[in-house]
């Protein structure tokens, strides 16, 4: 239970913001105005599953009066008796609830849309379902992989949020996240809950969409295992040129002596040719370089088989 109490907080108000923490924090909560020389007078909130009502009426002889049903309740006491009350009606909801534990808040979407559609046309088809509340809640859409352009703080102590989303065709779209500057900001993309109403913004009807909750996209990762060069030394073998028109474009070759002319005719993209008389490397591109230069360049490479042609040669 969220019970909770102040002198200066609007006793019109204090079932509004009630209902407000039930929906963040997932808990029947309790809201007390208390002036001075007044009796503390509260708004009860309730979640499914737990009769509010019910569970202050147990504290009858402490109280004033109450009055309510299932999902929400009024009631007044004297402030003295606000700390009794607050442990005796947590002892109550544990009584009711027995071994049924509150359960982290699910956020149930009732459609997925794109942003495009979420427009005005749809705020005022929503609307036509209105009045909402217990048994008739407000529709919940959500949208895919999204991300934040930009945002603003905003309200009178910058608590609230001006979000611009967009999607990946670059469509983009205002959401008022209500008390989100104190919430962590999705980063990357993200799925968006939202609901959506109209409104009138300088004279102007437009939809109003209102940040619900977010989920970041999941991007599988990909795993990637080194594996080791193969060498294949093909100067013993007699049947040289059917090996090499076999093998697929791209495989690395090194050719040593006068056979080097012959690999480069078969016309693999990545080779290399090596002179072991002259101690040079030449490659498809007719340069030469040192022999450092040509372990560098194997090196660029550490995944690939390399196949070796020619005859051997003896220093």
């Amino acid at each position: 239970m969220l019970i909770l109490s102040h002198p200066s907080w609007p006793g019109g108000v204090v079932g509004i913001a009630a209902s407000k923490m039930v929906d963040r924090y997932g808990k029947p909560a309790i809201l007390f105005s208390t002036p001075a020389n007044e009796p503390a007078r509260g708004s009860a909130r309730s979640i499914e599953g737990l009769n509010i009502t019910e569970a202050i009426s147990f504290q009858n002889d402490i109280l004033l009066g109450y009055g309510g049903h299932p999902m929400a309740a009024g009631l007044s006491l004297a402030v003295k008796n606000l700390p009794d009350f607050r442990r005796r009606l947590n002892k109550t909801v544990e009584a009711l609830q027995g071994e049924k534990q509150f359960e982290e808040k699910t956020l149930t979407i009732d459609g997925w849309v794109e942003l495009e559609k979420a427009n005005l046309d749809l705020a005022e088809e929503i609307e036509k379902l209105a009045p909402f509340g217990p048994g008739n809640r407000k529709p919940v859409l959500c949208v895919r992989n999204l991300s934040i352009t930009d945002k603003a703080e905003i309200g009178k102590n910058s608590e609230h949020l001006k979000i611009t989303v967009e999607n990946e065709p670059g469509k983009r779209q205002d959401v008022l996240w209500w008390d989100g500057s104190s919430q962590q900001i999705p980063e990357g993309r993200f799925d968006l809950a939202f609901s959506i109403r109209g409104s009138n913004w300088k004279g102007v009807r437009q939809a109003q969409l209102v940040w619900m909750d977010a989920r970041q996209v999941e991007t599988e990762s990909i795993s990637v295992t080194p594996s080791k060069p193969q060498i294949f030394d093909y100067r013993s073998c007699g049947n040289q040129k059917e090996i090499l028109e076999s093998l697929p474009k791209g495989t690395i070759l090194w050719a040593e002596g006068p056979d080097r002319k012959r690999v480069f005719a078969a016309g693999h993209t990545l080779s290399v040719a090596f002179d072991p008389l002259s101690n040079a490397v030449e490659f498809h591109d007719r340069g030469t370089r040192t022999g450092r230069q040509v372990a560098g360049a194997v090196q660029r490479f550490p995944n690939e088989s390399g196949r070796v042609f020619g005859r051997a040669v003896e220093r």
